[in-house]
C-alpha cells in the first residue's frame, strides 16, 4: 500500500504513505503538501515528532 508504479515503471511512494504520515503529524489522513508540513513544523520538530510515533 505504500509504494505505487510511476508511469516510467519505478516505484514511487504511494497515498497511503502519506496518510500514514499525516496521522502521525497531524492527527488528519489528508493535509497541505508534505513539503509545506516540513517547512511549518521545521526539519528537527518533524524528525522528533516522526521519530516519537516510530517508537510508540
Amino acid at each position: 500500500p505504500f509504494t505505487v508504479p510511476n508511469k516510467d515503471g519505478s516505484l514511487g511512494v504511494g497515498r497511503g504513505w502519506f496518510n500514514a504520515l499525516y496521522q502521525v503529524l497531524l492527527g488528519a489522513d489528508e493535509g497541505p503538501r508534505f513539503g509545506s508540513v516540513i517547512a511549518a513544523y521545521g526539519i528537527a520538530r518533524s524528525i522528533s515528532v516522526i521519530q516519537a510515533a516510530l517508537a510508540r
